[in-house]
């Protein structure tokens, strides 16, 4: 039968046909794909890099809070020592000027 063997070829073609579209299709996914997970991979770099910087900069700030805060304790304590000297002197100057009252009252 002649119209058998034309029936086969067109089958043929057909399947190879449609074989050549799912692999077009199948190449074009696959392309899609790859762009879009570069892009992903690009930005998940671009987030550690930027990650990076933060964790770069916050080391940096609390070296610097740490700093401050020894300065501060430091300038606490000079404050501290200070108003004890003052305290001190004020003290033996009242006293000085009691005593020195009380001699000149009783002297003069």
């Amino acid at each position: 039968m002649p119209g058998d063997d034309d029936n086969k070829i067109d089958r043929g073609d057909f399947i190879e046909f449609k074989l050549d579209q799912l692999e077009s299709t199948l190449s074009d996914s696959f392309e899609k794909l790859s762009i879009k997970m570069d892009y992903i991979v690009d930005k998940v770099n671009k987030g550690d890099i930027a990650q990076e910087n933060i964790k770069t900069r916050l080391t940096a700030t609390e070296s610097s809070v740490k700093h401050l805060k020894k300065n501060c304790d430091t300038l606490e304590k000079d404050m501290t020592n200070i108003k004890v000297s003052l305290a001190e002197k004020l003290g033996w100057t009242t006293l000085g000027g009691t005593v020195g009252g009380i001699l000149t009252k009783y002297l003069g």
